[in-house]
């Protein structure tokens, strides 16, 4: 479902992936681990398409990253930094509900706040603004927005990072949960115990390129 060939990419003329080849099937969870500057983040940034590979092939199910849009439900995405990835000026509703409206759900309220639920947040308010959200809890109403269409592929980058560990714990339950009803799943992080936890695999980024 997820498929990187001989993937290079960089910055600027810096080279920071070179020749990565990895695969995530469906139902399979994948984490990734290396050092700070290893290219983890760059990788996923090749999976949304925010950054073209030099050369290489990357493939997320039928969709080229990178060409256009992914179709509804294809990836759901949780960046390190919810406070960035959010719009701060968005109801916490309308950010689960964004994908689910694309998607056309019939009933992308209901299923907003049942995902809201789901990451320990049903008791706030959804009309409350992001911008009054903890980092914490920001980063649970991106998880709760990549969730919510229930996608083929989802990919997360420091999940858990802003998080207390009960908090953590239900976040890493989620995401094996996604794995295990058919989501390719890759989890970045610098925590190989708790990756150890919930993932089919670890890799190490360092490694890859001898794939």
């Amino acid at each position: 479902m997820i498929e990187l060939r001989s993937v290079s990419a960089g910055y600027r003329g810096r080279q920071v992936l070179t020749s990565i080849s990895l695969a995530v099937a469906p139902g399979e969870c994948v984490g990734l681990i290396g050092p700070s500057g290893s290219g983890k983040t760059t990788l996923l940034r090749c999976l949304t398409g925010e950054v073209r590979p030099t050369s290489g092939d990357i493939r997320i199910g039928g969709w080229v990253p990178g060409r256009a849009s992914p179709p509804p439900g294809t990836l759901g995405v949780v960046w390190q930094d919810p406070v960035a990835a959010l719009d701060q000026r968005w109801t916490i509703e309308a950010c689960v509900a964004e994908p689910l409206q694309a998607a056309r759900h019939p009933d992308s309220r209901g299923a907003a706040r049942k995902a809201l639920a789901e990451v320990r947040l049903g008791h706030l308010d959804p009309s409350q603004r992001v911008c009054r959200l903890s980092v914490g809890q920001a980063q649970r109403v991106a998880l709760a927005r990549a969730l919510a269409g229930r996608p083929k592929a989802i990919i997360a980058d420091e999940p858990t990072s802003a998080l207390d560990p009960t908090n953590a714990a239900a976040i890493v339950s989620m995401l094996h949960k996604a794995a295990g009803d058919g989501a390719a799943t890759l989890v970045v992080s610098h925590n190989e115990a708790l990756l150890s936890a919930f993932c089919t695999r670890i890799v190490a980024i360092d490694g890859l390129a001898s794939l």
